[in-house]
C-alpha cells in the first residue's frame, strides 16, 4: 500500500535526521538516540531500538519501487544502519562482560 509506505519512509527519514548519531572516540559507533522533553539529544539506546533492524528490513522488502537502482540504494542505506546497530550491541555486550 503506497500510502503506508510513504508514512514509513517519512518516519525513517525523520529518524535518520534527528535520532541517529555517532559516538565520539575511535570506535565511531552509530546509535539511535532518545529525545526526551527539554533535552536536545540523549545518546542512549533504549530497549525498543532492537526492533529497528526488522523495521528497516521490512522497508527494503515491502513497498519499495521495483526500480532496481532505487531498491539497491535504499537497501544499502538501511543495511548500513542495521549493521551499525548490531555492532553497537556487540560492543556494548563486550564492554559489559569485562
Amino acid at each position: 500500500e503506497p500510502r503506508f509506505f510513504d508514512l514509513w519512509q517519512r518516519a525513517m527519514d525523520g529518524m535518520m535526521t534527528f535520532l541517529v548519531g555517532t559516538s565520539h572516540g575511535p570506535s565511531q559507533l552509530m546509535f539511535i538516540a532518545d529525545t526526551p522533553a527539554n533535552v536536545k539529544h540523549d545518546p542512549r539506546m533504549e530497549q525498543l531500538v532492537c526492533f529497528m533492524g526488522g523495521l528497516l528490513k521490512l522497508g527494503v522488502e515491502e513497498g519499495r519501487p521495483h526500480d532496481q537502482q532505487l531498491l539497491a540504494a535504499a537497501a544499502a542505506n538501511d543495511t548500513k544502519l542495521a549493521a551499525a546497530r548490531k555492532r553497537r550491541w556487540v560492543e556494548w555486550d563486550r564492554a559489559s562482560h569485562k
